[in-house]
């Protein structure tokens, strides 16, 4: 199989530039992908991101998909771009999605099932998100419990004591009305004291795990605390997931395909946790629908019973009015959809590349 061609569309309008990517195979196969940086970027970095992506496609080797799985084969036919692909990790994982999708409708199956040798899950469990500084918890809560929801993620925004105060009210509140999984996340904000000492007090609510509660570079500093504590920012940091396998404290990884690099990457992480015993969630970085559906088959792909994933639909997704997720969303659980690939039409992956 060879790349026979392919586009790199920067769309700058909105809060949040993203590149719309596509190749073309020796079968004219269109096989499209996102990139979708995070934070966001300047228009300018995402026109760079861009060109970047448009001089990698002439220099992708052969994909050998004789000798080696599609995934493997991949990773081989993109190794004389990585260094040009380096600065950002979305610019991989569009390219390594767009290449990967036109192999699975080459072989008529859904990307889950092009990923790894396991078929697939057809269902996923998703968890609900909450903002403690714009949801009414407690409310939001009772509504996402009577709705059949398992598992819930707050947002904690608090930036100073009187701030956490409030939210420990809130959660309080939510626990009245919230009987089931809970898991926290204040984005790294902590320093590792104030981690030690608001984990203490977060215990109370017994939540699954407090997701980065401190920077990505200091988390393997933090040790044992009052309550789980799960990695997500920290895994992009070189040498730090191994140390947080070694170390029998890290209760989950948070895989973010978009952002490790692609499925390669987040494959070896989530092989990585597998062996040392530490769950795994695959969550979106809040990207477009084509990001999503991605993230979405690499669960699927996933052996073994999976925990709720960060896979809900979100907000921002209403940039995206001409092309929907294909998959299937329904009382907190979302399922694969019938088509293969990422499960869009061909009409939706024309429109998508058509987009300006």
């Amino acid at each position: 199989m060879q790349i026979r061609g392919g586009a790199a569309i920067p769309v700058i309008e909105g809060e949040r530039p993203y590149v719309r990517v596509a190749i073309r195979d020796d079968q004219k196969i269109l096989g499209i992908g996102e990139a979708t940086p995070w934070p966001a970027e300047s228009a300018s970095s995402v026109a760079q991101l861009a060109t970047a992506i448009g001089n990698a496609f002439p220099e992708i080797a052969p994909i050998n998909l004789e000798e080696f799985p599609p995934v493997e084969a991949v990773t081989r036919a993109l190794a004389p771009v990585e260094a040009l692909l380096a600065p950002w990790k979305t610019a991989r994982f569009a390219l390594e999605t767009a290449i990967l999708e036109a192999i699975a409708q080459r072989l008529g199956k859904p990307l889950a099932a092009v990923l790894t040798d396991f078929q697939g899950h057809q269902t996923l469990q998703c968890n609900a998100l909450l903002d403690a500084a714009t949801d009414d918890l407690a409310t939001k809560a009772a509504e996402l419990a009577a709705d059949g929801r398992t598992a819930i993620k707050v947002k904690l925004r608090a930036r100073d004591e009187i701030g956490f105060v409030r939210e420990v009210k809130l959660l309080r509140e939510l626990r009245r009305v919230w009987p089931g999984e809970l898991r926290l996340d204040p984005n790294g904000s902590w320093t590792i004291p104030e981690a030690r000492q608001k984990l203490q007090i977060l215990a109370e609510f017994s939540p699954r795990y407090v997701e980065q509660p401190v920077p990505a570079e200091h988390l393997g500093e933090l040790g044992p605390t009052a309550c789980p504590w799960a990695a997500d920012e920290s895994l992009l940091v070189p040498g730090l997931p191994e140390r947080l396998a070694a170390g029998g404290i890290c209760a989950a990884f948070v895989l973010k395909p978009a952002l490790l690099g692609g499925f390669s990457r987040a494959s070896s992480l989530w092989k990585l946790a597998k062996s040392a015993g530490i769950a795994t969630i695959t969550t979106h970085a809040l990207d477009g629908p084509v990001g999503i559906a991605a993230a979405i088959e690499f669960a699927r792909s996933l052996p073994g019973d999976s925990e709720a994933c960060g896979l809900d639909k979100h907000a921002g997704l209403s940039r995206y009015p001409t092309l929907s997720l294909p998959q299937q969303f329904s009382r907190g659980l979302v399922s694969g959809s019938s088509l293969p690939g990422l499960g869009f039409s061909a009409e939706d992956r024309k429109r998508w590349i058509a987009m300006v």
